[in-house]
């Protein structure tokens, strides 16, 4: 895009803001487990015809997020054009805040007097006990239509044949079981994938085995020097989270980075190639990542007292990986997500 510089109204130059910034930068950064960019996602750089209308892809790369990210890292990672991204992007998300269409005025107040009006007649008329206004939304609908685009070739924009077409496919899905036809066990009917199942196999990996097997030295904390700046936030928003949590103020608080470096160098060991197959054998992965760190930290702050609230350090600790490995574990996960897409095969 090509846009007129708006702080200077007097200058006819023009800026752009290449969309392959945005490719570049979340590329350079897709194999690490803490990120920048945060919620940049492959599919919202890379969508379909059908998911160009998603709203939830675009403001992922509009965002609040990748503007700051771009002017912290966008002259490290060699990106000439960075400053006319950042700042296309922060001109549409002026132009998003503040204001409401008139359309999108008119739907909001007539949804809100509507369900007003639908909480007065269930308590007052149907003599209902309390109301869930949260429960009155339309993702059932939602779903259903986009099933109907699925089955009508991924198009955005139906007929009411295509409608009716579709219908009738889903209704014979819902009554005709699926099977296929083996010519050594017969008819074998295929049953929803249910995820129960496979939770309850037993893992066949010893908890204390891998614990015991991974340890953090100084050098892989002097390693993570690098990623000092993100570590820095992601572990201060747990500790934001965790002291609103806890309600109270630890002497802790001055150690949370060390807590992240170690938490992070713990989970960049068990997925490195001598313990991932292991550690994905594990039933537990989060447990087993705040158990070994958890070990890791214990003698390194055992000069930390016990709180006013009193918390000890080992349930502070426990508290704040936690939060932070849940971080590590969805980067982790969408990382291999993005490897299938990019090597289906």
């Amino acid at each position: 895009m090509f846009f007129p510089q708006f702080d200077n109204i007097l200058d006819p130059a023009t800026d752009s803001a290449p969309f392959d910034d945005l490719k570049i930068f979340h590329s350079s950064e897709s194999q690490s487990l803490v990120k920048f960019g945060y919620g940049l996602t492959l599919k919202a750089l890379n969508p379909t015809n059908l998911e160009n209308q998603n709203v939830k892809l675009v403001l992922q790369a509009f965002s609040e997020y990748v503007t700051a990210t771009l002017s912290e890292l966008g002259e490290k990672r060699n990106l000439p054009t960075y400053k006319g991204t950042k700042g296309y992007i922060e001109i549409i998300l002026r132009m998003e805040t503040g204001k409401l269409s008139r359309e999108t005025h008119l739907a909001l107040t007539h949804t809100t007097h509507a369900i007003l009006e639908l909480a007065k007649y269930c308590m007052t008329e149907l003599n209902f006990s309390y109301f869930l206004p949260g429960k009155i939304q339309t993702d059932p609908l939602e779903e259903r239509f986009g099933k109907y685009r699925m089955l009508a070739g991924s198009q955005y924009n139906i007929s009411v044949r295509q409608v009716f077409e579709c219908e009738a496919k889903l209704r014979l899905q819902d009554s005709l079981p699926l099977v296929v036809n083996s010519s050594k066990y017969g008819l074998i009917e295929i049953k929803p994938f249910d995820i129960s199942d496979a939770c309850e196999e037993k893992s066949t990996v010893k908890l204390s085995e891998i614990i015991h097997s991974i340890t953090v030295g100084e050098k892989d904390l002097r390693d993570l020097e690098p990623e000092i700046l993100v570590l820095t936030y992601l572990v201060g928003y747990c500790v934001y989270k965790l002291s609103k949590k806890l309600k109270c103020v630890a002497n802790w608080i001055v150690d949370v980075v060390s807590i992240g470096m170690c938490a992070y160098a713990v989970m960049l060991k068990l997925i490195s190639k001598p313990h991932e197959q292991e550690f994905l054998n594990t039933g537990n992965h989060k447990q087993v990542l705040v158990m070994i760190t958890t070990a890791q930290l214990k003698e390194e702050l055992s000069h930390l007292d016990v709180c006013d609230a009193g918390h000890t350090l080992e349930t502070t600790i426990q508290h704040i990986v936690s939060m932070f490995s849940n971080a590590l574990l969805r980067n982790y996960c969408l990382k291999k997500n993005d490897t299938c897409k990019k090597n289906p095969k």
